[in-house]
């Protein structure tokens, strides 16, 4: 996806969280698995353990 699309989506969609991972295209788990899984790692965490509002 066009990173300029994916800022655009990002914009719209409430509470959404944006992740760029450099030298990576459309294989980013495969081409930077340890950036990809971080990603995903750390979103998860976050819908384990919400912040207080």
């Amino acid at each position: 996806m066009p990173l300029a699309l994916a800022r655009d989506l990002h914009a719209t969609i409430p509470a959404s969280e944006l992740v760029v991972i450099r030298d990576a295209a459309h294989l980013s788990n495969v081409e930077q698995a340890d950036a990809f899984n971080g990603a995903v790692r750390r979103f998860l965490d976050a819908l384990a353990n919400p912040l207080p509002r």
